[in-house]
């Protein structure tokens, strides 16, 4: 449990009438320290900076703020909790999976402590934490905590909380489409990543064949059967490249392929930017009896240089549908 102490003015200075014009500006000077600035963001009727009395809590800052918004997602928030200086408290929208959070430099609350001596959260920093502190976070469980690391990893790490919006939901709705004895390929990329650990957790008996070398670390479980296709190696992505991988591809069938892409328009199709990649995910999709389009939602109505795919051969899943 992480203790957060606030160092206290002493109220209680004695002086005589003679002294006060000598110690009004220490009186000014006084009246700043006991001031906090606090941020408030998300749903609430004015997100911005505040400047409070020491000793006030969060309902206070939202109560400064305007009040919450209908859709104000409260559940995860102790409002009579003690602001912080320079805290930042994020109100969640109730229909996104990104909840309430009160952050310090970059750390967000694990929930309440029955600790009444110390502060009511643990803060657990998400650019730091390990597998097992993540799952500390409230609505945080094994895939989600997985999905963090992820994408910290392939980003350079968190600039802010709100980058946890980022973190796709993806992997679950996948998952489902998947049953026992199905033969399966899995592209290389960020969106696809999360459904390694889901099959690898699950306990499913299931063939798959990738092009990425970052998924096999993931696909360790003995009811798995992995195969890497051979070629070229592409290091910026870690995926496998080039007419040895296409030649190989091609004499595969499979029941399901899960394929990333960088942009994705209702008439244009599936993009990405390199042609090499584009013509593994084609083959892969040819190959396939039924192909998804594993896509974070900001992608949508965007274009890039090749296009692997028409809308019509592969059906979408992204964080938000």
């Amino acid at each position: 449990m992480t203790e957060i102490f606030t160092e206290e003015s002493n109220d209680n200075m004695e002086y005589d009438s003679s002294m006060k014009e000598n110690t009004d500006n220490s009186n000014e000077n006084n009246l700043e320290k006991n001031k906090i600035v606090v941020e408030i963001k998300g749903e609430v009727a004015r997100p911005d900076v505040y400047q409070l009395e020491e000793g006030s809590i969060i309902k206070d800052l939202i109560d400064m703020a305007g009040g919450v918004t209908e859709e104000a997602d409260l559940s995860c928030i102790n409002r009579a909790e003690e602001l912080v200086n320079h805290e930042l408290i994020i109100i969640g929208n109730i229909n996104d999976e990104t909840e309430s959070s009160v952050v310090q430099n970059s750390s967000v609350s694990s929930g309440n402590s029955t600790d009444n001596d110390s502060k009511s959260s643990t803060l657990i920093n998400i650019n730091t934490a390990d597998l097992e502190q993540l799952k500390k976070i409230t609505g945080i469980g094994d895939i989600k905590a997985q999905s963090i690391i992820d994408y910290r990893e392939a980003n350079g790490g968190f600039k802010s909380l709100e980058e946890l919006k980022n973190v796709d939901g993806i992997g679950d709705k996948t998952f489902e489409k998947i049953k026992e004895g199905d033969i399966i390929y899995l592209d290389a990329g960020t969106t696809v990543a999360p459904l390694c650990h889901l099959l690898n957790q699950s306990g499913k008996r299931v063939t798959i064949v990738t092009n990425s070398i970052s998924h096999l670390p993931k696909l360790t479980s003995e009811n798995l059967i992995v195969y890497l296709l051979g070629g070229r190696v592409k290091r910026q992505t870690d995926a496998i490249i080039g007419s040895s991988a296409i030649a190989q591809l091609s004499t595969y069938r499979f029941n399901l392929a899960f394929i990333g892409a960088n942009a994705f328009d209702e008439e244009l199709g599936a993009m990405t930017p390199d042609s090499e990649e584009a013509a593994i995910k084609s083959q892969a999709i040819r190959q396939s009896r039924t192909s998804y389009l594993l896509l974070d939602s900001s992608k949508i109505g965007q274009t890039s240089f090749v296009k692997f795919a028409e809308s019509d051969q592969i059906k979408l899943i992204t964080e938000k549908l």
